[in-house]
């Protein structure tokens, strides 16, 4: 349940506020400090923003929640848990 929660609070306030950050933010700082420019236009920066917030909330995210629920369900059957 607590888990469950975790999960539904980062998707519910992240999902929106992820996206939104990196709309607003003109410049993205990098390893070493390095600064990459800022898009020309408003199009290319919610492109941008969305793109991000998908990869950080996409597939490589999900599989560490999917081995931790096969992990624990693995272990409460062979321990005969309820």
């Amino acid at each position: 349940m607590l888990f469950a929660c975790g999960v539904g609070i980062g998707l519910y306030f992240f999902g929106v506020s992820e996206p939104l950050y990196y709309y607003r933010s003109p410049t993205w700082i990098g390893p070493l400090g390095m600064v990459k420019p800022g898009y020309d236009n408003d199009d290319q920066r919610a492109q941008q923003g969305m793109f991000i917030a998908f990869y950080h909330w996409g597939l490589h995210a999900w599989i560490v929640y999917v081995l931790v629920a096969v992990l624990l369900g693995v272990v409460c059957f062979r321990w005969d848990m309820p």
